[in-house]
């Protein structure tokens, strides 16, 4: 699964914010705030929802780090 860290790294490379990579998640700007926070253990799929909006942008998941193509 990816890491909170990694969704925080991810989010910057693409540019979003939090309230972007929700809407494009389908989730609330809350919810992605409190998992990139760790008050939650997140669902898992509520992490996929945000590993598929980030890798539909062009973003790469690799161990422990994310990058752009």
């Amino acid at each position: 699964m990816i890491t909170q860290e990694q969704i925080k790294a991810g989010r910057a490379m693409l540019g979003w914010s939090q309230a972007k990579l929700a809407e494009v998640a389908g989730m609330t700007r809350e919810s992605v705030a409190r998992i990139e926070a760790g008050k939650v253990d997140p669902r898992t799929s509520s992490i996929l929802r945000i590993k598929n909006a980030m890798e539909s942008a062009g973003l790469v998941f690799v161990d422990n780090g994310v990058r752009l193509p």
